[in-house]
């Protein structure tokens, strides 16, 4: 996540990463927002993921541009 120019983006993406590791389930959700002066809208699904089937270590993330 340090490689996300865009603090709002990076923080987003942070916190959307929390829930899904505190759900310790799949999460999906519909973002709006403007990146880079451009509006951004897409639903993004995230699946916790385990090396060692306790702890996530892994997030594989879907994301579909929407229009």
């Amino acid at each position: 996540m340090s490689e996300y120019e865009e603090a709002d983006y990076r923080d987003f993406v942070h916190a959307d990463y929390a829930k899904v590791i505190d759900a310790r389930r799949p999460t999906l959700s519909v973002v709006s927002m403007v990146l880079n002066d451009l509006p951004y809208q897409c639903e993004i699904l995230r699946l916790p993921l385990s090396s060692d089937s306790r702890n996530i270590d892994m997030i594989m993330v879907v994301e579909s541009l929407l229009e």
